[in-house]
């Protein structure tokens, strides 16, 4: 089998968070965006929304398997015709047969698709995305030097600004589709430019992705999201990997009053518990109502509490979670920000054992 070509949107389902990793360093400098699943379940909720133009897929996954995934994609109305390519680091005689009859299009090892990848060349010129425009606020340099090294092959259309007045008049000048915004700027500070952005009518409506040096867990930046309410926020230092998918998050999100409740296909993408609700298409949480703006790790969590009926072990969190933490410390500490976050009297979260249960 040949490796399809001219590709923009690819969706890895597998439980190793490396071959996830290789295929987005092999596909992402060609300009594809690449997602990742680390579980059946997470994988057809991403597909029905981000549409790829193929899925690559392993054999074995946590709690479930590849055929199962197959067999529940080909069921799905929505997603059916997505293309799939079954992958395992062995290959037994009966593999191929089996992967085609589960609804896979096509079996490989995994050796056989490294190959593809790392020769993977697009056959047509990288078209820059119609929404593709970004303002950067930034007086840094190498921070400039360094967005542009990693966003300019992905096909947007970059312009910088160097403080904050320069950059409030190049947004209503250019109305970027992005603007990413320093907090610590010369003269005018980025809070005060996000607050001159909010209350124009030019430019209230453009995203804005703040970026801050400040620790995750600080109250500071904790006091400055719940204030300032921004469409997201990343942490300095950041990597090429985890900017681009911010971006992505912020770009892919349905226009404002896309429905998700009045479309068949996006309705499965609500989660709902209680008085919590999470809308996936604009990747917002509600709390009775109330618009609570999560930082990524604590987004992630209350994802997958809000996924099951049942209690969820750290163990499972730390697997599935898509976020940086690397330990059970981290998870504990991520959860009791998120009960904080989320402002309940009554705490939601019930501790189960060597886990958590969401009880809404």
């Amino acid at each position: 089998m040949r490796f399809p070509t001219n590709l923009t949107r690819v969706l890895v389902v597998d439980d190793a968070a490396s071959f996830r990793g290789l295929v987005s360093r092999c596909l992402e400098p060609q300009g594809v965006v690449v997602k990742g699943a680390a579980t059946s379940e997470d994988g057809l909720s991403i597909a029905r929304i981000f549409k790829p133009d193929v899925i690559i897929l392993d054999w074995i996954l946590k709690g479930s398997s590849g055929e199962h995934f197959a067999r529940q994609l080909r069921k799905d109305a929505a997603i059916n015709s997505i293309p799939t390519i079954m992958v395992s680091s062995v290959k037994e005689e009966t593999d191929a047969a089996r992967a085609v009859r589960a609804g896979a299009n096509a079996f490989m090892t995994k050796d056989q698709i490294q190959g593809m990848l790392l020769s993977y060349k697009r056959q047509e010129p990288l078209r820059r995305p119609a929404r593709g425009r970004i303002l950067v606020i930034e007086d840094d340099e190498g921070n400039q030097d360094f967005i542009r090294h990693v966003l300019t092959p992905q096909g947007y259309e970059l312009e910088f600004a160097r403080d904050g007045r320069i950059g409030l008049h190049a947004a209503r000048r250019s109305r970027p589709a992005l603007i990413l915004l320093d907090l610590c700027l010369p003269g005018m500070n980025g809070v005060e430019v996000f607050k001159f952005l909010r209350e124009s009518p030019e430019t209230r409506q453009i995203p804005v992705l703040l970026m801050t040096a400040m620790a995750d867990n600080s109250r500071v930046i904790d006091s400055f999201i719940e204030t300032l309410r921004p469409t997201d926020y990343i942490h300095k230092p950041f990597g090429d990997e985890e900017l681009i998918a911010r971006i992505a998050r912020v770009l892919d999100a349905p226009p404002a009053g896309d429905d998700a409740g009045s479309n068949p296909i996006l309705k499965d993408l609500v989660l709902e518990r209680g008085r919590i609700r999470m809308d996936l298409t604009t990747n917002k949480v509600y709390v009775q109502g109330r618009p609570v703006h999560l930082a990524q790790r604590r987004f992630d969590l209350l994802r997958i509490l809000l996924s099951h009926q049942e209690a969820v072990s750290i163990e499972r969190l730390l697997a599935e979670g898509g976020s940086d933490a690397q330990d059970t410390g981290t998870v504990k500490k991520t959860i009791q920000r998120l009960r904080n976050a989320l402002g309940l009297a009554d705490d939601p979260i019930v501790t189960v054992g060597h886990g958590y249960k969401l009880v809404g």
